[in-house]
């Protein structure tokens, strides 16, 4: 029997979330910086390394 960590669905969620961590940390250096209205999607999915199609997954406004 697989451990939930080394399973599929295990691994999926854990990409999940640092996904959604890496694009937190990356808004929050960038508004930080610039401040909030000064950043643009683009801005935190490129820091994030990410493309714009999992911020709108996670964020939908």
């Amino acid at each position: 029997m697989a451990r939930p960590s080394t399973s599929r669905g295990g691994r999926w969620e854990h990409k999940k979330q640092s996904t959604r961590e890496a694009l937190l940390a990356a808004a929050g250096e960038l508004f930080a910086r610039q401040g909030y209205a000064g950043t643009t999607v683009q801005q935190i999915t490129d820091a994030a390394e990410v493309s714009e199609r999992p911020f709108f997954r996670y964020f939908n406004s």
